[in-house]
């Protein structure tokens, strides 16, 4: 069959909601205990989404349509159906590794805001708990001096970030369920866990122009043309060659009758057409490249940061804490100071959010990625 995937993805059973048990990320989930919930991870979404994107679908059914409306015309025509569908079947194969990565980025999206909701949860309902304590200090008239207000700002902070995960992880619910067909509800997922890898720009930018689908969809295309396939290819891609839209004039056979045929000469100016979309494309392939690593570092850099910033909130409360103990603290600070934490823990796992988003984009830039989530590897490649 025409552009029949030589890997059939196999049925994942369905949930609704980011809850249950994680597993690090990019583990197998090919042996798990019977008595488990069933495990789903970002290799699973990508492949399910990957064999769900519908761009792919539309270029491999627009290939079929190519072979079967030539299947009966001459032998010229036929070969440029044929080059012309393994085209349209090449570029799926990159349309593939699109899918995959936005079904991935809505799966940890939802991980990342259900993670940050277990945060904002506890650490209101510990807010609550010290503010009411307090209060009942000040009743009791033990002493008049404590300043809620403080506490009262930390809580309409979380109260805030909490409609923010939540609208988060409402538009993730919906992103996936439309991209993959999968509900997460008792599902075992990953855990945010994001490591800064050192990468390998320079060789990363090489893996791509050797690895991109689409770049060797165009390579193809200029082995392939020839005179007997240049005038169906030329009326087929004359809105693909620079995307300009310009259609060729129309040609009448009376040259050919006349000896005439200038089929070699289109040929070898659609050749150099192509020749000049795929030098362009390999242009833009190596600044993508380029700029989804430095956007990557950024990333890590910024993840660092915030985990800095939760280490020194984790010090200010302990050394609030330890004053409290022997009488010279004043808890209203504790409670603030503890609110800060959760906030800032909150911010860190955005930040590494961002940086597994990051990985993703990079992922799909160098290319094959539905290929590796296809075949259980590890999706992120930082360095050849």
């Amino acid at each position: 069959m025409l552009c029949q995937a030589a890997w059939t993805a196999e049925p994942i059973e369905r949930g609704t909601a980011l809850q249950g048990p994680t597993v690090p990320t990019g583990e197998s989930t090919n042996a798990w205990p019977e008595d488990s919930a069933v495990a789903i991870t970002g290799l699973d979404v990508g492949r399910s989404a990957a064999d769900r994107w519908i761009p792919s679908q539309l270029l491999r059914d627009r290939a079929m349509t190519v072979r079967h409306l030539y299947q009966s015309a001459g032998a010229d025509r036929r070969r440029g159906a044929a080059v012309l569908a393994n085209f349209f079947c090449t570029q799926a194969d990159y349309q593939d590794s699109v899918g995959a990565a936005a079904g991935m980025k809505a799966y940890y999206a939802w991980i990342a805001a259900g993670t940050q909701l277990g945060i904002i949860e506890s650490a209101v309902e510990q807010l609550h708990e010290q503010q009411q304590l307090l209060q009942r200090l000040i009743e009791s008239g033990v002493t008049p001096s404590f300043d809620l207000s403080s506490i009262e700002r930390a809580d309409l902070k979380l109260q805030d970030l909490r409609l923010q995960a939540q609208q988060q992880q409402r538009q993730a619910a919906t992103g996936l369920l439309e991209l993959t067909g999968l509900d997460l509800q008792e599902a075992v997922v990953e855990r945010l866990d994001v490591m800064p890898t050192a990468l390998d720009c320079d060789g990363l930018q090489t893996l791509a122009l050797s690895t991109r689908a689409d770049l060797q969809a165009w390579r193809n295309l200029y082995r392939c043309t020839d005179a007997g396939s240049a005038d169906m290819l030329a009326r087929a891609l004359n809105t693909g060659i620079g995307n300009w839209g310009i259609p060729l004039p129309p040609q009448s056979r009376l040259p050919q009758l006349f000896g005439c045929d200038r089929s070699g000469c289109l040929a070898a100016d659609l050749r150099r057409e192509i020749w000049k979309t795929i030098e362009l494309q390999e242009r833009w392939i190596r600044i993508d490249v380029g700029e989804k690593c430095a956007h990557l570092e950024t990333a890590y850099q910024r993840m660092e940061l915030a985990a800095g910033l939760v280490a020194s909130w984790r010090s200010r409360l302990e050394r609030l804490e330890e004053l409290e103990r022997y009488g010279r603290g004043r808890p209203e600070e504790a409670a603030s100071a503890s609110a800060e934490l959760h906030q800032a823990e909150a911010e860190w796992v955005m930040r590494r959010f961002e940086a597994r988003l990051a990985e993703i984009e990079l992922a799909e830039s160098i290319g094959g990625l539905a290929r590796r989530c296809r075949e259980g590897s590890a999706w992120f490649v930082a360095a050849p």
